[in-house]
């Protein structure tokens, strides 16, 4: 299995997205999880909340993977699209508060758990060290069976996570959203859930020894909460191309129904 991490294909650089463009890219491989042509025409709803993880010079996403991206950067602007389009994945870059101030969220995270409810959406929560968990722990609240469920604090990272046990602290486990990868940067400063519930699955712990990335386990819907999502900027990306397989992995598992 480790062999097969570290030997495994990784992505090329990353995509030069604007912001509020759609792009469908044709897939050109199929060494990542499953084959990618199956994935040619998934569409992905990303709220980057922290304004700078997709601004013009930060743009982790996947090149050549074949996948609509509609990016948006606030609030009313994800609610828009969330009304127009059935998604199959949605991407959640959480920020430490409302963008628009005032603004009544409720519509937003309604129409994110109708869509993962109603129509099997898959979603990656991303947050980071504490405060900037505000839009994950609004939408994991509504979820099913999970409204004791949040992140919260602060721990160290900064490190790589290698292939191994995934309750050992600085290791991830065998799963679709780690196949082909080496190793994992962890983020900067992140954060962790206040407890595991049974319908999910601890990943990979932090160096800080906390869960870092959970996922959903059968027959709950697909779910990534992911505790660090200063991975995805450039810098990191480019010097980890773990990162890369690891964030297709997701999508592709997350539009799996």
């Amino acid at each position: 299995w480790y062999q097969r991490r570290v030997h495994g294909n990784l992505l090329d650089p990353i995509e030069k997205l604007e912001v509020g463009e759609t792009h469908n890219i044709s897939g050109k491989t199929d060494k990542i999880f499953g084959r990618i042509n199956k994935y040619k025409d998934i569409q992905v709803l990303v709220g980057d909340f922290t304004k700078d993880i997709t601004d013009n010079k930060e743009k982790p996403f996947i090149k050549d993977l074949g996948i609509k991206f509609d990016v948006v950067r606030n609030e009313p602007s994800f609610l828009t699209m969330l009304n127009k389009t059935i998604y199959q994945v949605i991407i959640i870059i959480s920020s430490k508060e409302l963008i628009v101030r005032d603004y009544n969220v409720t519509q937003m995270v309604d129409g994110i758990v109708k869509q993962f409810n109603d129509h099997g959406t898959g979603l990656l929560l991303m947050g980071e060290e504490d405060p900037l968990f505000y839009h994950v722990n609004l939408i994991i609240e509504k979820l099913p069976g999970l409204s004791n469920l949040y992140l919260t604090g602060n721990t160290r990272g900064h490190k790589d996570l290698f292939p191994g046990d995934p309750l050992k602290s600085g290791y991830f486990g065998e799963h679709p959203i780690t196949d082909g990868v080496g190793k994992l940067y962890e983020g900067f400063t992140i954060s962790y859930p206040n407890y595991v519930p049974d319908s999910l699955e601890i990943v990979a712990t932090s160096t800080d020894n906390k869960p870092s990335i959970l996922a959903s386990k059968a027959p709950y819907g697909r779910l990534v909460i992911d505790t660090g999502f200063t991975k995805l900027y450039s810098s990191n990306w480019q010097k980890s191309p773990g990162i890369s397989t690891y964030f297709a992995n997701a999508i592709c598992w997350l539009s799996s129904r």
